[in-house]
């Protein structure tokens, strides 16, 4: 974009766009900014911040324009405020549904409110989450809120839904070492959790619970069907697929850092923090590599299977020691195999970088965009609490 025929600028402001009619080589609106280390093929039209873009002659300055300052910070605000409104309402549902179900059992067994403030209140939720209410609602919940969230901000956004599934040069074979790359990631996050576990030994890195023993084997079937089936599908619909997408209006690597960030810290505590954030770079940068959310879907739904067979194991298979030796050896070999995916696909692939032109339109705006920058800040306090 720098060889420039005419050197007469039409312009007298640095920031502003500038027109020269001699010069030939129009912008690609998919790769406004001419960076060869992105996949022109996910990015939107760019047309949509910068109009100007489509008239012979114009090139976009280092630093952007009022009007495209504030068509960006538009795109940052919408993607913030779907996280804003994801957590409301999926905090409220939960609400809502728990206290009708809470209600409808006292009904059932005649517990008055007076009886709640004694202390049966507590053996009302203590039933609920140690059978399959507490699980089924919370099936129920995310379902419909990660679903309503992202349709909803897809709409906002301008994001044809086809547009996340025009899956471009992803075979088998990939898919199987992404899968054991994504199960490494997974290891060397719960290696990094055990340590800094044992450095912060004041701190709760879990966020004040410990893992679930369900008595009641419909809940472990229920959250088995959560975090295997709608987890990897309707999450990453939200986060790679209406985050993601919105956040990288401008650069793909700000679009998968920020994304990957607001996909770690939505889980609430650090040991999912640090699992999520790692794997959330890797499957965005997936997504952006094949213009498709199906390798972060199949990544997704292989770490939440393990994640799911080491939970089954610790809540019913604990005692017998041949499974949990097999279970181990399955662990031991995974983790090898993942460390040979994990050394080629590093060598076979780049995160994109962000130029010069993009790097003014990425952190510096989305710190000055008001609706995302109080979701960071109201996950990060959740967090924080939870924590310590």
């Amino acid at each position: 974009m720098e060889n420039i025929q005419n050197k007469s600028e039409i312009n007298t402001e640095s920031n502003e766009l500038i027109y020269e009619p001699k010069y030939t080589k129009p912008i690609n609106p998919h790769n406004a900014f001419d960076n060869p280390t992105e996949n022109p093929d996910y990015n939107d039209d760019y047309g949509k911040i910068v109009p100007q873009i489509s008239i012979e002659g114009c090139k976009i300055p280092h630093l952007p324009s009022k009007a495209e300052k504030k068509r960006i910070r538009y795109f940052y605000n919408i993607a913030g405020g779907g996280i804003l409104f994801h957590l409301v309402i999926s905090v409220t549902l939960a609400n809502i549904l728990s206290f009708a179900v809470m209600g409808l059992l006292m009904g059932i067994n005649g517990i008055s409110l007076s009886d709640v403030i004694s202390g049966e209140g507590a053996k009302i939720s203590e039933y609920m989450n140690r059978s399959s209410i507490t699980s089924g609602i919370t099936l129920l919940c995310y379902l419909a809120t990660n679903l309503t969230a992202f349709f909803i901000g897809c709409k906002f956004a301008d994001i044809e839904i086809k547009s996340l599934f025009k899956t471009q040069k992803l075979t088998g074979s990939l898919i199987v070492q992404y899968i054991l790359a994504g199960l490494f990631i997974q290891r060397i996050a719960g290696i990094t959790v055990a340590f800094l576990s044992n450095i912060m030994t004041q701190s709760d890195l879990i966020g004040n619970s410990d893992v679930v023993k369900y008595t009641d084997p419909k809940a472990f079937i229920i959250s088995a069907c959560y975090a295997c089936i709608i987890a990897p599908v309707t999450e990453e619909f939200l986060y790679r697929g209406f985050i993601m997408k919105t956040f990288s209006k401008v650069s793909q690597r700000f679009g998968i850092f920020i994304s990957a960030f607001f996909f770690g810290i939505m889980h609430g505590n650090v040991a999912q923090f640090i699992l999520a954030f790692l794997v959330g770079i890797f499957m965005g940068y997936l997504d952006v590599k094949h213009n498709s959310l199906i390798p972060s879907i199949c990544v997704h739904f292989a770490i939440n299977l393990m994640s799911t067979a080491s939970g089954f194991i610790l809540n019913y298979a604990e005692n017998e020691s041949a499974l949990m030796i097999i279970f181990n050896l399955l662990i031991f070999i995974i983790f090898f195999a993942g460390l040979i995916a994990f050394i080629l696909f590093c060598r076979q692939n780049k995160l994109p970088k962000s130029n010069i032109h993009q790097q003014f339109r990425s952190l510096n705006l989305f710190l000055t965009s008001p609706a995302a920058v109080i979701a960071a800040a109201v996950y990060i306090i959740i967090l924080m609490v939870t924590t310590f």
